[in-house]
């Protein structure tokens, strides 16, 4: 999509502590109350329309996992 219409992908991190992970396919995150929480955006990442999807999709896999490792430092150091 990011492809064809030009538009960037934002990397967005998220990290909260004390939270607790759920045991589904994306690991919900869900902080307790009064937990402490971190936002991250990184830079956005263009795709061309020739961009080769497996190297574009590895550069997106990147970028948000340095954003949530920003997010989780972030939340560490509070």
């Amino acid at each position: 999509l990011a492809a064809t219409t030009g538009a960037p992908i934002v990397p967005l991190g998220v990290s909260a502590r004390p939270a607790r992970r759920l045991q589904s396919w994306d690991r919900f995150l869900v902080p307790v109350p009064f937990a402490r929480c971190a936002v991250v955006f990184g830079a956005p990442v263009r795709v061309d329309r020739d961009a080769d999807r497996e190297t574009m999709r590895i550069a997106v896999e990147r970028a948000l996992q340095q954003a949530t490792d920003s997010a989780d430092r972030l939340v560490a150091a509070s």
